[in-house]
């Protein structure tokens, strides 16, 4: 097998049988993430193919917001080896809210897939609905609430900044 060297890492592609458990790593239906250290360089070995979960993760009034907030994780902080703690389909039904909330060392996007709601950044205030994308950044705030009929559909993923040189 021969790494293939992106960006600082090494790249591994491999497959393991389905009930495999590995140190340091995390089992997905047969295929498994594993991150060791190593001469300082990061060995890296990723593939795996899943659906998300049928059930979400049901967040009550995120960042003080109203109502709850129902999250499918794509990925996991350590899935996303430390480039962000968030990659996720967000769904907020209607009234419920993601409180104001500012950001501090990431930055956050959402692409909103279906609904509409209101969305304020730094106290300017929009509409939203399919096809937005938005974008908050270090040191910024904002807030989200689903004002239509419909769930509020989108995707977030929350990234760290990049490392200062």
């Amino acid at each position: 097998m021969t790494p293939r060297h992106v960006r600082g890492f090494f790249i591994f592609k491999m497959r393991f049988p389905a009930g495999l458990r590995v140190k340091n790593g995390c089992n997905f239906r047969g295929r498994v993430l594993r991150i060791e250290q190593k001469r300082n360089r990061r060995l890296i070995s990723m593939a795996f193919i899943r659906k998300l979960p049928d059930t979400p993760e049901r967040l009550e009034h995120l960042k003080g917001g109203a109502g709850h907030l129902e999250r499918y994780a794509l990925l996991s902080p350590e899935e996303m080896l430390g480039a962000g703690t968030v990659c996720a389909r967000m769904v907020l039904q209607p009234g419920c809210e993601v409180g104001e909330h500012t950001h501090h060392g990431n930055y956050e996007v959402y692409y909103f897939l279906s609904g509409h709601g209101v969305y304020r950044s730094n106290g300017e205030t929009t509409t939203v609905d399919a096809g937005t994308v938005t974008f908050t950044g270090d040191g910024e705030s904002h807030f989200l609430r689903n004002d239509g009929p419909e769930p509020l559909e989108f995707m977030a993923f929350v990234l760290n900044l990049p490392a200062q040189a």
